[in-house]
């Protein structure tokens, strides 16, 4: 991506991760590893196609929002003749450090991709993924807060994230696995509309200068 800085901010445009990523990675006590929140929700570390981006910082905040006009070239391409809101994202974030206290909240919006465009997948799950013809008013939103706080030698986490979505979706089933009665062969519907809460908590130890020691529950 390219941007420009000044003390007001900086703006920058192209291929970047979204405000959810910038706030509340600051509050996995794994750090993203692969046993982190990354393991739970792929949306929460997901880098953005097209996106024009606005960060600020201001003494202990620090603002961050961006939008993008197609999230991901495969899974939500956007820019369809006459449905703008194919693959549109968009997002907003707070966060607080201030000594051994620190907060964070972040929203997220993505919208489905165009009925138009229902053959670009992406690969979820080692499965190919195609979203289906419910429209590009429906959305994955998702809004999330942390906390951490600082004493000594160990810090402390605290994270919430809700998940709401209301879109459905295609998957091809590997050879082999059972499908209903009157299913296209290794083509399976399903509905990815549903609510999800996650909760994780962790804290995290500087034993020696060389060594952390971390532990996490989600």
């Amino acid at each position: 991506f390219v941007g420009i800085a000044s003390p007001a901010g900086s703006v920058t445009l192209g291929r970047q991760y979204s405000s959810i990523y910038d706030v509340m990675g600051n509050y996995d006590p794994m750090d993203y590893a692969d046993y982190g929140v990354l393991s739970h929700d792929l949306g929460m570390m997901a880098r953005v196609d097209k996106a024009l981006k606005y960060t600020g910082k201001f003494d202990d905040v620090t603002v961050t929002g961006f939008y993008s006009f197609g999230r991901d070239k495969d899974m939500a391409p956007g820019e369809v003749p006459g449905d703008a809101k194919s693959g549109r994202q968009w997002g907003l974030g707070v966060n607080y450090d201030a000594g051994p206290f620190a907060f964070g909240v972040a929203y997220d919006s993505l919208n489905n991709p165009s009925p138009i465009d229902m053959m670009n997948g992406s690969v979820l799950a080692d499965r190919k993924l195609n979203y289906n013809n419910s429209g590009s008013d429906k959305t994955a939103r998702r809004i999330a807060v942390g906390t951490s706080y600082t004493l000594g030698s160990v810090k402390f986490f605290l994270g919430y994230r809700n998940l709401k979505t209301d879109f459905s979706a295609q998957t091809f089933v590997p050879p082999g696995m059972p499908v209903p009665p009157g299913i296209v062969p290794y083509l399976v519907n399903f509905d990815l509309g549903y609510k999800s809460n996650l909760y994780w908590g962790g804290v995290k130890w500087q034993a020696t200068p060389e060594t952390i020691l971390t532990a996490a529950v989600h």
